[in-house]
């Protein structure tokens, strides 16, 4: 009751109850309260919940930080929670963090802590911090985390590949230099999941790099690469043949990019859900 008034004067009282509540409860509804009201007076209690011994303060006290739009000061806190006790903590530090972001800007020293402390949480122990360490690089656009995150989608854990693939489509069409450079790079393994992530975004140029993709080394990735512009431009009347010699798959590829460049303008492209999905193994030999 006393944060919906929005009365600034009754933050005192909800910071001694934070500070000496007799229950968790109270010292946890206090924390909360905090966060509604938006007193920047409270930030520096609402730090030292973070802390608490009792996992729940601790845990409220980082939601309640989100809700300090734009505020540096909240942002640091996050930060330094990031690498929190428990993987709860850190968790919903990263949550918090993305509810920060998204209610508008913050300082640049601020935004670069977020995106240095989020890409050390991609090799966190604990899955769910993963997780959310993938959304919110991705709310972020960081492309430069964009390897890391293929190599987790690759990994194929329900758990996390739906997020990893929802990130990379969230960044549309600035992802693609990223994407493409690991093509130049990567292992065939990589390259394999990393096709199917590009089917993901739903853009021109996607369609670009799985035209170029038709001649990789690799005929998973040709054949996903075939297969992705189908789905996405909806044309099915050319025959690629991903595993059949070399000439003839220069052929077919040259009529890809000859229909391609003659009705790029008028396709609608179709976004696809492709989560959990698996084209046929390779066959030994492919024939029309």
């Amino acid at each position: 009751a006393l944060a919906n008034h929005r009365d600034p004067a009754d933050a005192p009282r909800l910071e001694a109850l934070l500070d000496a509540g007799v229950s968790g409860a109270l010292r946890t509804a206090a924390a909360r309260a905090l966060g509604i009201l938006g007193s920047p007076r409270s930030i520096p209690r609402l730090e030292a919940g973070t802390k608490d011994a009792s996992e729940a303060v601790a845990r409220a006290s980082i939601k309640a930080l989100s809700m300090f739009d734009r505020n540096a000061d909240a942002a640091r806190i996050l930060v330094a929670a990031f690498q929190g006790r428990s993987p709860g903590i850190r968790a919903d530090a990263l949550l918090a963090a993305s509810l920060l972001v998204s209610a508008g800007s913050l300082p640049r020293e601020a935004l670069e802590g977020f995106v240095r402390e989020g890409r050390a949480r991609l090799e966190d122990p604990d899955a769910d911090v993963r997780r959310e360490a993938i959304a919110f690089l991705g709310s972020l656009k960081d492309e430069a985390s964009i390897p890391a995150i293929v190599r987790i989608y690759a990994l194929r854990d329900p758990t996390l590949e739906g997020t990893a693939a929802q990130a990379i489509a969230g960044m549309g069409p600035a992802a693609l230099p990223a994407l493409r450079e690991i093509f130049s790079s990567a292992p065939a393994v990589l390259r394999r999941e990393a096709a199917w992530l590009v089917g993901r975004i739903v853009h021109p140029g996607a369609i670009e790099l799985l035209l170029d993709l038709l001649h990789d080394s690799d005929p998973y990735v040709r054949q996903r690469s075939n297969l992705l512009i189908e789905r996405l431009t909806g044309h099915k009347e050319i025959y690629f043949d991903y595993a059949g010699p070399e000439a003839e798959r220069a052929r077919d590829e040259a009529a890809w990019r000859a229909w391609w460049k003659g009705n790029a303008a008028d396709v609608r492209l179709t976004p696809l859900d492709l989560t959990g999905m698996a084209p046929p193994p390779v066959p030994k030999k492919a024939s029309k």
